[in-house]
């Protein structure tokens, strides 16, 4: 009868072999899906907020994502500034409607108008104000009328 543990014995080559050949496999896999995802980040990172932002944005027509990428705004700011934009946008719809009124369609018209919505000072709008456009709005409207921080 065999005690409580087994007599050891010699590991099986073939065996040793194919755990080997496994464990070198799934180290290399991982290596080279490592190396693979380092060759996708950008080589140096992009030492301003400017580099950051591609291309300029209207906070006019802008999607809540598009607006996200701006310095210092968040997800949170930017579904803020969206739903500000189109509640202001549905009112004025219903007002012209009654009142047969003329509107540009535009929310905000220069820089320190979006100091209306909720998370967004002055502050905010003197480090964003670079990557903003406001479209169908003449260039003399646009000069930084934004109070300083304080």
């Amino acid at each position: 009868m065999m005690g409580l543990y087994a007599t050891t014995r010699e590991p099986d080559p073939h065996v040793l072999r194919q755990a080997c050949t496994t464990f070198g496999l799934v180290v290399a896999f991982f290596v080279l899906t490592w190396s693979y995802s380092l060759s996708q980040v950008p080589a140096a990172l992009p030492s301003t907020d400017r580099e950051w932002v591609q291309t300029r944005i209207d906070p006019n027509s802008a999607q809540w994502y598009e607006i996200a990428q701006l310095p210092g705004f968040g997800e949170s700011t930017a579904r803020h500034l969206v739903e500000h934009r189109e509640e202001h946008l549905a009112r004025r719809q219903s007002a012209r409607r009654s009142d047969q009124l003329k509107d540009s369609g535009r929310v905000f018209t220069r820089p320190v108008d979006l100091t209306q919505v909720k998370g967004i000072g002055p502050r905010t709008v003197q480090r964003i104000s670079p990557f903003l456009r406001f479209d169908d709005v003449p260039k003399t409207d646009l000069i930084d009328n934004v109070p300083p921080g304080r």
